[in-house]
Parts: structure tokens; sequence; C-alpha cells
């Protein structure tokens, strides 16, 4: 019986940090260069669109409609919608 504890707590702890790994995959910081479009997302030069996460970062990313830009920040995907936290941006020549 005390093998079977032991083991359960094991196999526990392990899928504890598969899941910590993982996000931490995910959740790495990404940078996405485009073009921010009328519907305030960037769409890569490849086609990807990305919205932009309604945080401070992004909305100041706003004010450049129709420019292309270099964004680093985080992606989540929910139902094949890609968003990006913008850590920061930078404007890039045309």
């Amino acid at each position: 019986m005390k093998f079977r504890i032991n083991f359960k707590a094991l196999s526990i702890v392990m899928m504890l940090v598969l899941v910590f790994f993982t996000t931490q995959a995910l959740s790495s910081e990404i940078t996405i260069t485009g073009t921010l479009n009328d519907n305030l997302q960037l769409v890569t030069e490849d086609g990807i669109v990305y919205e932009i996460d309604d945080t401070e970062k992004g909305n100041e990313a706003f004010d450049h409609v129709g420019k292309k830009m270099k964004l680093v920040g985080t992606i989540t995907e929910d139902d094949g919608v890609k968003t990006i936290t913008v850590l920061f941006f930078d404007l890039l020549e045309e």
C-alpha cells in the first residue's frame, strides 16, 4: 500500500511539473513584425492575423494604424484566434 501512495504522489508531482513547463513555453516572449490594420490587428507578411490585447502598450500601438511595426509580447490562442499581449513595440521604416 505504501508503494501505491508514493507512486500516486510522484505522478501528481510529475503532472504539475509538466504543466508548469508547458505553461512557461507557451507564454514565452515572441517578436512579430507586421502592419496594423483598421481593425486594430497586426497582420504579418504571410497573412497571419494577431488581435492586440487591450493593455497600456497595446493601446499605444493603436495610434499607428497602417504602419509597419515590430511587436514583442506573449501570445495566447483561443478557438483559433491569436492574441498578442504587447510588452513593447517599435515602428519600422517602410
